[in-house]
C-alpha cells in the first residue's frame, strides 16, 4: 500500500510541475514520461495485488507513451 501512495504522490508532484513550468519544453516533455512511467508502474502494481492479469492495459500506455515521446523529439 506504501509503493501506491508513493506512486500517487510522484504523480501529483509531476503533474503540479508540468501545470506550473511549462515554459521549457524540455522539462514539460520530461514530465510527461514521468507521469507515463508512474501509470505502468501504477497498473502493473494494481494488477499484481489484484491477481488480475492486465498485461493489456501496460503495453497500451508504454506505446502511448512511446508516441509521445516521438512527437516530443520532433517539436525540438
Amino acid at each position: 500500500m506504501n509503493l501506491t501512495r508513493l506512486l500517487i504522490l510522484i504523480f501529483i508532484i509531476s503533474t503540479i510541475i508540468l501545470l506550473t513550468k511549462n515554459n521549457h519544453l524540455l522539462i514539460a516533455l520530461l514530465t510527461l514520461e514521468a507521469i507515463t512511467l508512474i501509470l505502468i508502474i501504477t497498473a502493473s502494481s494494481v494488477s499484481m495485488q489484484t491477481n488480475m492479469i492486465n498485461i493489456l492495459l501496460s503495453i497500451l500506455i508504454l506505446t502511448l507513451g512511446a508516441c509521445e515521446a516521438s512527437i516530443g523529439l520532433s517539436l525540438l
